[in-house]
């Protein structure tokens, strides 16, 4: 039960900090591994999530003209 939590915990990190999880050499060790291979789709999501959190926050500035 408690590695159930940890996993969940990881998944959770690795959309809301990616640029940690890049360099993390577990994500390297066993590609075929079918948790590794959602690990790093979590942390391909939190770069898309942030790139377009940022690319929304400029078009409202342009938009409010600041």
């Amino acid at each position: 039960m408690k590695r159930k939590y940890f996993d969940s915990f990881l998944l959770m990190s690795a959309f809301l900090l990616p640029f940690y999880f890049v360099y993390s050499p577990r994500l390297n060790e066993n590609r075929s591994d079918p948790f590794i291979k959602t690990l790093w789709r979590f942390t391909f999501a939190g770069f898309c999530f942030y790139g377009i959190a940022a690319l929304t926050t400029l078009v409202i500035q342009k938009m409010l003209g600041a």
